[in-house]
């Protein structure tokens, strides 16, 4: 069983004592308090319960069945002492509930005993709570397969998505971002394969969290916040909180003086130790680790749809915003792409964006069809 499996376990195993305990109107500040712990061990568990409760008020809107005839008193055998299936399937009956599903405002919502005290026998009680329950635990059980067979997370052009994982640590992701989780005993893998992600991490000394990219680069914290972006052919990782390693699954090489870390061979090490306010780009073709000093809000203020560049490359800054415009930008000459960029692009005005390129750099910009076409002035058209 994984570590999600049993925060599934005990979160639903809580959630149904307090209610089982509400239903008999006993639930004590005890059984509260012991719900409100669980709550609190992690933020993974706080989600769980509070996609539980979500759930519970849907049982809101399960219609009332209509009160017996005396025809369905007197013909009525059920009396409790074999689940209902078990009946249901001697008798050859279904029960089935039908009616209007409506939604209640919060103050309208039932209890659990409320929404079994109903004017209509026990054995029929016995029954419809029996019904409730499997809708519940089916429900329930669909919900944790979900969970705990997702491997690949994806979000759409311009859909920021937050999601926790088991081990209490959170992920926002950027638009058009691909990411899979890989949780082991000792390592709690993530493997980002495209866009962009801010990682609140989790502390767990014994399994570091890794975070590994097309470019064969790995990001560990133990516990800490940080942001890698994947953009054109590079990676760029920025610390907002903590410190975080960067290490190349091969060696890269190091730029000189901006290192001093030195293995047993005299040579420096091929890691980079970055800390708050820190940031390195990395990729295949410039393989050098050289951490720069950023301001930690904007590396992450594209989680208000605020985009921040520092002397990055027209072909990086493009890529970022392809994921978020369904008007796809190509750059059409290498020129282009190698020109360096320092400023804030913001997707409400990205048209006025565009416009002001053409006074910054020596481009020109064209709408054609769903595209906006790039290219420098010494690119000759066609």
């Amino acid at each position: 069983m994984t570590q999600e499996d049993r925060i599934w376990n005990n979160c639903v195993e809580r959630f149904l004592s307090l209610h089982s305990h509400e239903a008999n109107l006993e639930a004590s500040l005890e059984e509260w308090d012991h719900y409100r712990n669980t709550a609190a061990k992690s933020e993974q568990h706080a989600a769980t319960l509070a996609r539980l409760e979500a759930l519970w008020d849907l049982l809101d809107h399960v219609p009332r069945p209509g009160d017996p005839t005396k025809k369905e008193l007197q013909t009525d055998t059920y009396d409790g002492t074999v689940p209902v299936t078990t009946y249901q399937a001697r008798q050859g009956t279904v029960t089935a509930c039908t009616g209007t599903v409506t939604d209640r405002p919060a103050a309208q919502r039932r209890t659990l005993a409320q929404k079994l005290s109903w004017a209509f026998p026990l054995r029929r009680q016995f029954a419809f709570a029996a019904g409730l329950a499997a809708v519940f635990v089916l429900v329930v059980v669909a919900l944790t397969l979900n969970m705990t067979g997702m491997q690949t997370i994806e979000t759409d052009i311009a859909e920021h998505r937050r999601i926790f994982l088991e081990d209490g640590s959170s992920v926002l992701l950027g638009a058009r971002t691909v990411l899979q989780q890989k949780y082991s005993d000792d390592q709690r893998l993530i493997l980002l394969s495209q866009g962009e992600a801010y990682f609140t991490v989790a502390k767990d000394p014994m399994r570091p969290f890794v975070v590994r990219t097309a470019e064969a680069l790995d990001v560990r914290a133990v516990g800490t916040a940080f942001n890698v972006r994947r953009a054109a052919d590079s990676v760029i990782v920025s610390v907002v909180e903590g410190v975080v390693e960067v290490q190349p699954l091969a060696p890269p090489a190091i730029a000189p003086g901006r290192q001093t870390d030195t293995n047993q061979t005299g040579q420096p090490a091929p890691t980079a130790l970055l800390e708050m306010g820190q940031q390195v780009t990395y990729s295949r073709t410039r393989p050098v680790l050289t951490p720069a000093s950023i301001d930690p809000d904007q590396a992450i203020s594209w989680t208000r749809d605020i985009f921040s560049f520092s002397g990055e490359s027209l072909e990086n800054v493009i890529s970022s915003i392809n994921r978020y415009t369904e008007r796809e930008v190509v750059i059409q000459d290498e020129m282009a792409k190698q020109f360096l960029f320092t400023g804030t692009v913001q997707l409400e005005n990205i048209d006025h964006w565009f416009e002001a390129l053409t006074s910054v750099f020596p481009v020109t910009v064209k709408n054609q069809g769903n595209q906006v076409i790039i290219r420098s002035h010494q690119q000759k058209t066609s």
